[in-house]
């Protein structure tokens, strides 16, 4: 190949070594000048193979482009784009992140600061004021998508007065508190399970399946468990956990219960919810794991130094115990065990040895009801603690 063709080639053909043999581009050229007459010079450089490398090139990246259409018409292998596409037909929608909603108080409070965009001191987060609650207290926006607006007290600083320029005199801007909490979007693969889960799941007039198709459909819901006939015929307790796998607050729980049953007129099928069916929309109960521990540290760590890397290692192990929560029947409570505690201390390059003598003052597993969830709570250390 000369050296034009070479520069074409390097270009072109990045992914050259994940095509398949009959596909490479020298074999597409060798099967091309397979149709040439034996009688014409078809030598590298001659005139009939610098007309006919060229489309060789081509044909190989069209192999690599129908490939590319074939992984992504299939749910399995489709990139998130074309995913959503292909949920959509099912009525499938894709979670987008939210925007967190804290509480801002300003004084004086005879200032008005709606419209005024501030920024939370040392961040680069910026909140704007959406609504008035009472004198002095705001509803605000982060202006960013995600856990990082999820900001429960904090100073802000003035950035724009959307022109009331009474908003320079404040003398206090604070968050006081969270609102709404914000969640991030919805993990790709988490999202192609739902679709799958569409289709495995016979969703039909407001079965099970029914119901858990449409509460995790909705935004900034993670988990749901169905109560059926909890409280007599026609009656359905839907127990949530928000899209984060935490504890909703209680708005939403409320727009929930709006959407699938409104609480004026239950039972009327006014919602999402067959007629005839009285729905209960609650949060799963949060139950602390307080655990008592005896830890040999490694490398110069210390309590002080460990603690947090330590409670975030448990947690994330408490996460998952939440994450398939949703996933067991309305009758299964899941279980926290001590050995897989241990297995994520012990993880930690810092951790030497450890053993959880109790968690919740129990020395066995924790067996929770069927409506509760295991948050981190308190680490309580036992004495005569060593470190090496």
């Amino acid at each position: 190949m000369d050296e034009d063709l070479d520069i074409l080639y390097d270009e072109t053909a990045t992914d050259y070594d994940e095509i398949d043999e009959d596909e490479a581009i020298e074999a597409i050229e060798e099967r091309i000048l397979e149709n040439v007459p034996s009688d014409i010079d078809k030598r590298e450089g001659s005139l009939i193979y610098n007309a006919l490398a060229p489309i060789a090139i081509e044909l190989s990246l069209l192999y690599q482009e129908l490939k590319l259409v074939l992984d992504e018409g299939f749910a399995d292998t489709a990139s998130l784009d074309y995913l959503i596409r292909r949920a959509s037909e099912r009525g499938i929608s894709y979670k987008e992140a939210t925007r967190a909603v804290v509480k801002g108080r300003f004084l004086p409070s005879s200032i008005d600061v709606l419209g005024c965009r501030f920024y939370l001191v040392d961040t680069e987060l910026a909140y704007v004021v959406t609504k008035k609650i009472e004198d002095g207290l705001y509803e605000l926006e982060c202006e960013t998508a995600g856990l990082d607006g999820n900001v429960p007290s904090g100073q802000l600083i003035l950035d724009e007065t959307n022109g009331n320029d009474d908003a320079a005199n404040l003398e206090t801007s604070e968050i006081i508190g969270i609102l709404e909490q914000a969640v991030e979007e919805e993990d790709v693969e988490a999202f192609r399970q739902r679709y799958f889960d569409s289709i495995d799941s016979q969703a039909f007039g407001g079965n099970i399946a029914d119901y858990k198709s449409k509460v995790l459909a909705q935004p900034g819901i993670g988990g749901v468990k169905v109560y059926p006939v909890w409280n007599g015929g026609g009656t359905v307790k839907l127990v949530i956990l928000n899209q984060s796998f935490s504890v909703p607050d209680e708005r939403v729980v409320e727009e929930l219960q709006t959407l699938i049953d409104p609480e004026q007129n239950q039972g009327e099928g006014k919602g999402l919810a067959p007629i005839g069916h009285v729905v209960t929309v609650v949060a799963a109960e949060a139950v602390l794991m307080n655990l008592e521990i005896e830890v040999a540290y490694t490398g110069g760590a210390t309590q002080e130094t460990s603690e947090e890397t330590m409670k975030a290692a448990v947690e994330e192990y408490l996460l998952t115990v939440r994450q398939e929560w949703g996933e067991a029947d309305f009758e299964t409570g899941s279980v926290v065990r001590k050995s897989y505690i241990e297995n994520k201390l012990l993880s930690l390059p810092q951790i030497l040895d450890v053993q959880v003598l109790t968690v919740n003052g129990n020395e066995r597993n924790i067996e929770l009801e069927p409506h509760q969830v295991p948050v981190m709570g308190e680490f309580t250390y036992v004495e005569g603690i060593t470190t090496t």
